[in-house]
């Protein structure tokens, strides 16, 4: 089954589910003893995963600021308590370039970050970038694991990078718990958004022209202001 990647009434119906499981967690959180410590570490997982969902959805179906925003601010209550250092990489790329894109609202969620990186415990200089730039400081940066950010660094040519690495991007995750989900039948599609390069182009000040040609640029997300 083969989902229209922009059908309004699909991302309609999936945040509607969506909703209707975080009540379901959330009341059974609410009913939990706190010496239950592994029921509501679980329950907590499935939050943070179901606000993440939340706020691809919205996105994808808003192209607004305003309407996802509250949902990145309960994700990261939750996931603040249940991240760990396996965690991947990616999702905490991923949690850092939203919190970029939606910096001039930081101080709602900057304590947040900052507890997933000590739980997170990682030097890789593309994540120590993205924090420097929220908490206005000017680290050391180590290599990344993001191949492409080493480089990315030291270019006079970053639109022209930046651009090139976007092209690349959906085909390079098919490791992805989330590539070709558009094709499930389990209906986990949440819209593609490659919110990383979205953040260094906020943070390089680049004229993101080129950039808005792909689908999976959010572009409305990086000029909401």
């Amino acid at each position: 089954m083969n989902i229209d990647m922009n059908d309004i009434q699909y991302f309609q119906n999936r945040i509607e589910s969506e909703r209707k499981r975080i009540a379901r967690f959330e009341g059974s959180l609410n009913d939990l003893e706190l010496s239950n410590t592994n029921g509501i570490r679980i329950t907590k997982i499935h939050l943070a995963n179901i606000y993440l969902n939340c706020i691809r959805l919205v996105f994808s179906k808003e192209r607004s600021f305003e309407s996802m925003f509250p949902d990145y601010i309960k994700f990261l209550k939750h996931y603040k308590d249940v991240c760990t250092s396996d965690d991947s990489m990616y999702d905490i790329i991923d949690t850092l370039s939203i919190g970029v894109l939606l910096s001039d609202k930081k101080n709602e969620f900057i304590e947040y970050l900052n507890e997933i990186l000590l739980k997170y415990n990682s030097n890789d200089g593309m994540i120590t970038f993205l924090m420097d730039y929220l908490k206005g400081t000017t680290s050391q940066i180590s290599a990344s694991r993001i191949k492409y950010f080493d480089s990315l660094l030291k270019s006079d040519e970053k639109a022209k990078m930046l651009k090139n690495e976007l092209r690349l991007w959906y085909n390079n995750h098919k490791d992805a718990y989330w590539y070709n989900s558009h094709k499930s039948k389990a209906g986990t599609y949440c819209g593609y958004w490659c919110f990383e390069i979205a953040a260094l182009a906020k943070i390089f000040n680049i004229d993101d022209t080129i950039l808005r040609e792909s689908q999976y640029y959010p572009y409305d997300l990086v000029n909401y202001n």
